[in-house]
């Protein structure tokens, strides 16, 4: 195994031990947690809540970040975006949940 591939591995392990580890200190279960390599140098774990930004809140809340909310997301005037960003052990996290303001209303 070269240095590229050790370090690509490397990156990739510890990626999905800080996956584990966020979703264990969440009080709600996501709907889905991927971890992505990027460029076979860093990942990244992206925590996804569908329709929940409430649990985006509370993540960013439980590590200290401010959220970002997003209206009118890929231009779509029926979609928000709620996100939050965290570094953990190195490694990008991403708490997001994307809602459909249309089937929110419709659903009301």
């Amino acid at each position: 195994m070269n240095t590229h591939s050790i370090r690509s591995h490397d990156a990739l392990m510890r990626a999905f031990a800080v996956a584990e580890m966020v979703t264990a200190s969440l009080d709600e279960p996501p709907t889905s947690v991927s971890v992505r390599q990027c460029l076979g140098i860093t990942s990244e774990v992206d925590v996804y809540f569908h329709q929940m930004p409430e649990h985006v809140l509370a993540a960013a809340e439980k590590y200290g970040v401010e959220p970002v909310l997003t209206p009118n997301y890929a231009d779509d005037p029926n979609l928000v975006c709620t996100e939050a960003h965290v570094q953990c052990d190195g490694v990008a996290v991403r708490f997001w949940a994307l809602v459909n303001v249309a089937v929110v209303e419709v659903a009301a």
